[in-house]
Order: structure tokens, then sequence, then C-alpha cells
């Protein structure tokens, strides 16, 4: 019966949910100006809704992190976890790169039209 299961769909529902999850994790932090700060949040926020993982040990279906560390935490194996707990980690070092080369280029952006105007 499990290979009459086709995921697609359920991956579908989950990336509506999450789109809109996200959406709404930024309006929480409306009272953030627009700056780096609230970038990061955001970013930290699209991580955690959008990082697939391993569903388990040696299984080759993928399952959002966020569903998988809280269920491995509850059945008493930390241990299952790491692999999304990983995921999330790359992820998160991926955002704060882009981030990173966002706020250079804004930096640089910035200078050079103060060296205009002047």
């Amino acid at each position: 019966m499990d290979a009459v299961i086709e995921y697609w769909p359920f991956w579908l529902i989950y990336l509506a949910s999450a789109v809109i999850g996200l959406w709404c994790w930024g309006q929480c932090f409306f009272w953030l100006r627009n700056t780096e700060v609230r970038r990061f949040v955001y970013a930290l926020g699209a991580v955690l809704l959008f990082t697939p993982a391993p569903a388990g040990e040696g299984l080759n279906h993928l399952a959002p992190a966020l569903v998988v560390v809280p269920f491995a935490w509850l059945d008493g194996s930390l241990q299952q976890a790491m692999p999304a707990i990983n995921w999330w980690l790359s992820a998160l070092a991926m955002a704060v790169v882009l981030l990173a080369l966002r706020a250079l280029m804004n930096y640089f952006t910035r200078s050079e039209q103060s060296d205009q105007a002047q």
C-alpha cells in the first residue's frame, strides 16, 4: 500500500501552508525597521519552514525538518534528528552568507551613491 501513495500532493499542501506561515512570520516583526536584523529573522523563519530532511535513518523519503526533529525528540532518539539539524544548520549558513553578500552590496552601492552626491 505504501507504493501507491503519491507524495507530491502532500508536499504541495505543505509548501502552500509554509508560504502562508512565512508571510505570517514576516508580519510578526513589523516593529523592526527594514534592516539586516529583520532580514536575518525572516531568513531564519524561511530556513525553519522550508528545510527538508530525511524522514529517518536509512529512509529515502524527505519530510519537513520542522516535523522530523520534534517527533525524533519525542521518540527519545535525538540521534535520529541529527541529519535534520545538520540540514537546518547548512541552510542557515547559506542564508547568512547570502545576507552578508547582500549587506556588502548595499554598503558599496551606498558608498558609491554618496561619492557621486559629493
